[in-house]
């Protein structure tokens, strides 16, 4: 039987793994986290998915301003708005 904590499918996932001898062994994994999606449209960032130490260890992401949590284009269209935001006055 397994440990208590691998008992339960949440944070865990399963992997068979062939082992030297030739028997085939149970691991236990972390799963990893959903995509990132964009905050305004709700589409997948091109950043990928990480596991909870890998997002704590952090991940680099692009250079332009809210790349992790805004899609280029949401960025492309705010930038343009707040432009002709500020024009009209």
């Amino acid at each position: 039987m397994p440990r208590p904590t691998y008992r339960s499918r949440k944070g865990w996932r399963r992997i068979f793994t062939r082992t030297p001898g030739g028997t085939t062994k149970l691991r236990y994994e972390r799963k990893k986290h959903d995509y990132p999606k964009c905050a305004i449209c709700g589409r997948k960032l091109n950043i990928p998915r990480l596991t909870i130490r890998e997002e704590r260890r952090g991940y680099r992401t692009p250079g332009r301003p809210y790349s992790g949590n805004v899609c280029p284009s949401c960025l492309r269209d705010g930038i343009k708005a707040a432009v002709r935001q500020l024009a009209g006055m």
